[in-house]
């Protein structure tokens, strides 16, 4: 969460929503996934584009991520400093973002080996 002072300007929230729009073309190979808060939206915007598409030099096997994210605070006190703190942990986040998306991506591959294996020996 937000630092006690930052509750102070801004208020708090038991509950943050954001939008979040998914775009995937099979065809491109590419899934593309743009997010805005809502909450806090009078003092704070983020928005934040992740775009995912088979490598080029190894379509099959690998896929490119990128990240961007737009931080901007408006209205309060340190502004600046209040979109530095959301900067970095914007930052921190992704790693664990990309993690849970490994491990979903995992989760599914032995699911589909197993699913194989069943069928191979029916």
């Amino acid at each position: 969460g937000f630092p006690k002072w930052s509750q102070r300007l801004i208020g708090s929230a038991t509950y943050c929503y954001a939008s979040e729009e998914s775009i995937v073309d099979p065809k491109a190979r590419l899934m593309v996934l743009k997010t805005n808060n809502i909450t806090f939206s009078d003092f704070i915007d983020v928005e934040e584009t992740l775009t995912y598409k088979a490598d080029p030099e190894s379509p099959q096997n690998r896929t490119l991520l990128r990240q961007e994210a737009t931080v901007s605070v408006r209205n309060v006190p340190l502004s600046g400093y209040m979109e530095d703190l959301l900067t970095n942990k914007i930052i921190s986040n992704a790693s664990k973002g990309r993690e849970a998306l490994e491990w979903v991506m995992k989760k599914i591959d032995l699911e589909m080996q197993d699913l194989t294996n069943r069928a191979k020996r029916n």
